[in-house]
């Protein structure tokens, strides 16, 4: 972009004089810009005027005027006093201020009770105890069962000596049994702190000894290809009697809400993993908004889980799936890597409901297209990414029904999968570039801010940071 700025002094502007001739400006019309941007200020007497030229191609009235506006905030605060830095400078005027860091994040809302992820799942059994709740493969079970089974291995868990704040480490294939286990931890107040087998062996070391677990719940032939550390296993396989003779009752928590409930690491991309904690009250309002801004309208009945029950998007497809009545489809890691297996999966096991990663999402897309068919089944269906491109996300609606609601979701481990969600709801032409992240979910904030942490003007780039009331965990990179 061409940028231009001129400062022009009093007299330099003054219309042409010459003897015995009588001279009259001409100003011609301008329909082109020479640069995209441009500034000229006169100096005068009177004090100073100003005059932008712009490219209507690049830039709108309404951005101009703002621009313009910050640069008079700037030219008064220095006028005010000198000596501060240019870095204190403010930009916002108090309207804006009000605007995007107030009004747009007027999301507060009351979550409704219950307040622990295993009282809401409790209650749904109780609701639909036929029900089926979870599929993997050939193995279905209904809720009454799998209540039954996640209280039996609760018993043994209180047994082996785990109540609120204990972290239980889970390092299984994913299956029906890491539901279960996940469930049972969350009864008797423990902190669910998943571990994928598939790790590498100095990345499973390293989230052993730094979340600190009391237990680490696994199965004969994980435990073959696991690291010693040393600390206590439960095996599950082994257990099996002594768990199916256990009670089926829930046993007594002991957890309230601020209690942590799972813990999750990072990729290590930018170094050394760092682990998010979060607690029952993260996940109950995460949980509470999808159902009052989506799941009421749009009942969720089959939804598919394909991460690593190691991702944040795990619990997010469990909760929103058990606590709202709908069946969970685990779907196999090769499923998930064959567009082709992935979508007979969908037809056959009639999903409406489903989170992609944007790449698989992409495939799956290709594939639909290619065979000529639809995904006009689908209800509901999101993608969690930090990048949606805007091509595909109109690709997706298009083979979609008018009525399903495609939504883009954002957010990070650190604060229960969503801190926006984005649904488009004109017309396919009018959305370019990359999927915007969309407004704050219920109780969060989000802020863009420079690197003095103060927010920026609309328009002007910065880091993206939200806030919650309900956060009160926290991300380590080490021992706490």
């Amino acid at each position: 972009m061409q940028v231009s700025f001129g400062m022009l002094g009093d007299g330099m502007t003054d219309c042409l004089r010459l003897p015995g001739l009588a001279v009259e400006e001409l100003v011609p019309r301008r329909t082109t810009a020479k640069f995209d941007l441009s500034l000229d200020i006169l100096h005068t007497e009177d004090g100073l005027t100003g005059e932008v030229e712009y490219n209507v191609g690049l830039f709108d009235r309404p951005t101009i005027r703002r621009t313009i506006g910050h640069l008079l905030r700037l030219l008064e605060a220095v006028a005010a006093d000198p000596d501060q830095r240019m870095s204190e400078l403010p930009l916002l005027s108090a309207e804006e201020w009000q605007r995007t860091v107030v009004d747009w994040n007027h999301t507060d809302v009351e979550v409704p009770g219950p307040k622990l992820m295993h009282r809401l799942f409790e209650e749904q059994a109780r609701r639909t105890p036929e029900a089926t709740a979870l599929v993997h493969g050939d193995e279905r079970i209904s809720y009454a069962e799998l209540e039954c089974r996640a209280n039996q291995l609760a018993h043994l868990l209180r047994e082996r000596g785990i109540g609120p704040e204990t972290s239980v480490g889970v390092c299984m294939p994913r299956s029906v049994h890491t539901v279960v286990t996940l469930l049972g931890i969350l009864k008797v107040g423990g902190v669910y702190a998943p571990m994928d087998p598939e790790y590498p062996a100095d990345r499973l070391t390293f989230m052993l000894e730094d979340s600190r677990v009391k237990l680490l719940v696994t199965d004969s032939w994980t435990l073959s290809v696991l690291p010693d550390c040393g600390v206590e296993r439960l095996l599950l396989d082994q257990e099996r009697d002594r768990i199916a003779s256990l009670p089926t009752t829930a046993p007594e928590s002991g957890a309230v809400p601020g209690n942590l409930a799972c813990m999750f690491y990072t990729s290590g991309s930018s170094g050394r993993p760092k682990c998010g904690m979060l607690t029952h009250a993260n996940y109950v309002n995460y949980y509470r908004f999808w159902e009052r801004t989506y799941l009421r309208g749009t009942p969720m009945k089959v939804h598919m889980q394909m991460t690593s029950f190691a991702f944040d998007i795990f619990i997010a497809d469990t909760t929103r799936a058990l606590f709202s009545g709908a069946t969970l489809v685990i779907v196999p890691r090769e499923v998930v890597m064959s567009p082709a297996d992935l979508y007979a999966l969908m037809v056959a096991e009639k999903v409406n409901s489903a989170e992609f990663i944007t790449p698989i999402l992409a495939a799956l897309v290709d594939y639909v297209e290619e065979t000529g068919q639809t995904l006009k089944f689908m209800d509901l269906l999101c993608a969690g990414s930090d990048i949606w491109y805007a091509r595909d996300f109109l690709r997706t609606k298009r083979l979609c029904k008018p009525s399903t609601r495609v939504i883009a979701a954002y957010g990070t481990s650190e604060t229960s999968n969503d801190n926006s969600t984005f649904e488009h709801t004109e017309g396919f032409g009018e959305l370019e570039g990359i999927v915007p992240i969309g407004r704050p979910v219920a109780n969060t904030r989000l802020y863009v801010l420079d690197e003095q942490m103060r927010p920026v003007p609309v328009g002007v780039p910065g880091s993206c940071t939200s806030a919650a009331s309900h956060w009160v965990a926290a991300t380590t990179a080490g021992p706490v």
